[in-house]
């Protein structure tokens, strides 16, 4: 009986992907595979535009999530879909942010590594309005009173 190739996904859902600048939000991984696997491992990986804090694994695995790098297994083998864990997002700076897993990969029930396609979700981060507009009312202020300044100049010197 031949068997059949392993597939699986790694997938990352976020209670909010729009955050404004110091907001944060929950994430949670998933996994599904067709087969029985007995690990994964993956980096977490985003731009300094955000920061990843407190991962945590579920317990159903052995092993960690430190510093971004995943590596967990289990004596009990996992199939379809099952829970990897959580981690908060804190946002940094304003901009359009990736969070990715890459360099996934699942060990089949015979430990051997197979490699899957990268997770990227995308995190909206909202700049501070008030600080903008703040800079943008200033700015024609300034402006108007230069040109209130020059008209003043023109018509003294007629």
């Amino acid at each position: 009986m031949a068997m059949k190739e392993l597939n699986g996904k790694v997938t990352i859902r976020c209670e909010n992907t729009e955050l404004n600048v110091s907001e944060s939000t929950i994430c949670t991984m998933t996994g599904n595979t067709n087969e029985e696997i007995s690990g994964l491992q993956f980096n977490l990986t985003s731009s300094d535009k955000i920061e990843i804090q407190d991962i945590q694994t579920s317990a159903i695995w052995e092993g960690d999530g430190e510093d971004g790098t995943v590596g967990l297994y289990t004596d009990e083998n996992k199939t379809g879909t099952f829970d990897i864990g959580t981690f908060k997002i804190v946002a940094k700076k304003s901009g359009t942010v990736e969070v990715k897993a890459e360099k996934i990969s699942f060990s089949n029930a015979s430990f051997e590594l197979v490699p899957l396609e990268d997770e990227v979700l995308k995190i909206k981060v909202k700049g501070d309005n008030l600080f903008t507009n703040t800079i943008f009312i200033f700015g024609i202020i300034g402006i108007m009173g230069v040109v209130i300044g020059i008209t003043v100049f023109l018509k003294k010197k007629k």
